[in-house]
């Protein structure tokens, strides 16, 4: 039994209908495994065009519906609303509502770096950010305000599941992924076939981020924007 193995056998691929796609995923996650010891998850345009050679006009779209791609630093630079399309098409997947309206992100004219960014999902207005943030805190500060979001609404709906995060390809990629605790562990069972960095120790946002981890997502970030 391996990682890959156990996943499958947990459900954790149970979102995908098509048995050629879950083919795909597999391949794609296990060799990446063997080849880099990372975990890596395919966006359904690779399927399609890599398999059946078409274009899929979303470029990020998760094909497990489990994670999502992140860009922190887009998301803080102005593209939290592409964000959360993506984070929709998952809640969806599950019968979920993520009804996405009146997103507002205003800079003072006398201090661009002060942001006002508000968003409402649910009917629930949330004050994503009201400050003065630089470009290695205001990336983590948008990822864990995100986080919240997800993890509250899936709560506020019921859901078995909750947000974890996962690093992979050195910083250039994250991942939120909504998952049950139990697919988490297997995660950590098998930490031992990749990188350990990727796996973050406060990956359930129901616990309060420790002082090591806040240092260790500031440290990611830091090297993530070049500061």
């Amino acid at each position: 039994m391996n990682l890959i193995q156990s996943l499958k056998e947990e459900g954790f691929f149970s979102l995908v209908e098509d048995a050629n796609q879950l083919s795909y995923i597999i391949g794609y996650m296990e060799k990446s495994l063997k080849d880099d010891k990372m975990i890596d998850f395919p966006y359904i345009s690779q399927y399609y065009s890599q398999v059946l050679n078409e274009r899929w006009s979303k470029p990020d779209q998760s094909m497990d519906y489990r994670s999502c791609s992140v860009g922190a630093d887009y998301m803080f630079r102005g593209e939290l609303g592409s964000h959360l399309k993506r984070i929709q098409v998952l809640f969806e997947k599950r019968n979920l509502k993520f009804e996405i309206k009146d997103e507002d992100m205003q800079l003072k004219k006398d201090n661009n770096a002060h942001i006002t960014h508000r968003v409402s999902i649910n009917g629930t207005n949330y004050l994503i950010a009201d400050g003065v943030f630089d470009r290695g805190d205001g990336p983590l500060h948008y990822l864990m305000q995100v986080e919240n979001i997800i993890k509250e609404q899936l709560k506020l709906q019921g859901s078995k599941e909750n947000v974890y995060k996962i690093v992979s390809n050195y910083g250039e990629s994250m991942w939120y992924l909504i998952m049950e605790e139990k697919h988490f562990k297997i995660f950590e069972k098998y930490k031992d076939e990749f990188s350990e960095s990727q796996l973050l120790n406060d990956n359930a946002i129901s616990k309060t981020v420790s002082p090591s981890a806040f240092g260790m997502l500031k440290s990611f970030f830091g090297k993530f924007l070049g500061k």
